[in-house]
């Protein structure tokens, strides 16, 4: 559960306010306890199923966060800024 704080932290740290990062913290905090009512709940392996679905759903939204593209301009000289 730790892999998207760490790829939000470090690709983007200036662009993201600290108050968005409240919402990963907050998940790190409920899954231990949803965790323990699913297995209560379900046993362990629909516990599992479930575990498994819920993190399989950030699979796009962490294709999603990767670095916005930079845009190249030229200038007169043809030196290439980004």
């Amino acid at each position: 559960m730790l892999e998207h704080v760490t790829c939000s932290v470090c690709v983007f740290a200036q662009q993201i306010p600290p108050e968005a990062m409240i919402f990963s913290a907050a998940a790190m905090f409920a899954w231990p306890p949803l965790a323990r009512h699913l297995i209560d709940t379900y046993s362990w392996r629909g516990a599992c199923l479930i575990m498994s679905a819920i993190c399989l759903h950030g699979v796009p939204l962490g294709a999603l966060l990767r670095p916005p593209r930079m845009k190249k301009v030229f200038n007169v000289k043809g030196v290439v800024r980004f």
